[in-house]
């Protein structure tokens, strides 16, 4: 009974951070961190799509954030769909391994 406390403690924590994210992001849409932040609190959620979209903004915002790329992929993995995690970021990104691995270092 007390992990189930924790867990909707931790849920509730979740979906009020997101609240917040979203307030900021009414102000300042174009802010690509708040945006990163927000597909990691998605993640998290277990709301794989919405984290996907979210990612996908920043790294419209900043295309050169190569931590975007690795999120992007880490998503499409985790979710059941790692088949897709490299051509997902080759086609949408133009990159390859080779140029993640550059970025990220």
């Amino acid at each position: 009974l007390a992990a189930d406390g924790k867990e909707a403690a931790g849920r509730e924590v979740l979906a009020e951070t997101l609240a917040e994210l979203d307030g900021l992001l009414a102000v300042s849409p174009r802010d690509s961190q708040l945006h990163f932040i927000r597909g990691w609190v998605l993640r998290v959620s277990m709301r794989p799509e919405e984290a996907l979209r979210a990612y996908r903004r920043y790294a419209a915002l900043d295309p050169r954030a190569p931590v975007t790329f690795y999120a992007i992929a880490c998503i499409l993995e985790e979710f059941g769909s790692d088949k897709l995690a490299l051509p997902c970021v080759r086609i949408n990104y133009g990159m390859t391994v080779g140029d993640l691995a550059r970025l990220i270092g």
